[in-house]
């Protein structure tokens, strides 16, 4: 969230942090799939993929019915279930982002090959791998997925994986608090890892959120920079921050 608006002749403060704060105290928690009303106007929340706790939302006026949503994706990953489209429900108007409105993605499989590809040939020629990412949403995903990958490939276990974001760092103990609200594949992972933990005698509250070979990099001035190794580091357009000064 930006307080700014900026131009090539003058920047506008849209609000304060004070304005900022005093909105905390109206925020509500709600549900997916629960009803409410204000001033006559009904809205519904259903999932909409793309990030935990994204929210699609059905709004009834006067018996028009609204689709609006942001970013949303019909494809389950690996930790996301997809967005819900609300059944038996005729639509009257939908509202919807749409960068990618009239593109085909490649299937997440060969895009997951692909990168990963891409991230071994660089370690195999002695390179280090930054990926500037956002701190919630994708790199939770990519995290799974070099977490994985290092599992069933022993010989990248001597390279390390790091990832570099106080807030996504922040963010994780979300993750670990709401495995519930994630797809079965996370569910399957949280409930193996358990038996794991309880075998070993240990305690994993995190379950697949507590990484093998991935490590949280808490300052970036004590970072030993040598050999090869892959960061994740945000904010993800590179326009400062941490992924602007990582290796």
């Amino acid at each position: 969230m930006m307080s700014l608006s900026s131009s090539s002749d003058q920047r506008t403060t849209l609000y304060t942090e004070a304005e900022h704060l005093s909105t905390f105290s109206q925020i509500e928690a709600i549900d997916y799939h629960t009803t409410h009303t204000v001033s006559s106007i009904r809205f519904t929340p259903y999932p909409a993929g793309h990030v935990l706790g994204a929210a699609m939302f059905l709004v009834e006026i006067a018996g028009l019915k609204i689709l609006f949503t942001g970013d949303y994706s019909r494809e389950d990953d690996r930790h996301l279930i997809s967005a819900e489209v609300p059944q038996g429900i005729k639509i009257d108007v939908l509202i919807t982002e749409s960068t990618y409105g009239i593109a085909s993605h490649i299937p997440r499989a060969e895009r997951e090959t692909a990168l990963m590809k891409s991230i071994t040939g660089i370690l195999n020629r002695g390179g280090r791998v930054l990926m500037p990412v956002f701190a919630l949403g994708r790199a939770q995903e990519l995290l799974l997925i070099l977490d994985d990958y290092w599992a069933r490939h022993p010989e990248y276990q001597r390279i390390p994986i790091y990832y570099a974001s106080n807030l996504a760092r922040k963010c994780m103990v979300v993750y670990q608090t709401y495995v519930s609200a994630m797809n079965d594949n996370i569910k399957r992972l949280f409930r193996e890892r358990m038996a794991e933990a309880e075998e070993a005698g240990n305690v994993d509250k995190g379950g697949p959120w507590n990484f093998r070979f991935i490590r949280s990099l808490k300052n970036l001035e004590r970072f030993d920079d040598v050999g090869g190794c892959v960061v994740l580091a945000s904010p993800g357009m590179l326009q400062s921050g941490v992924s602007r000064r990582a290796p």
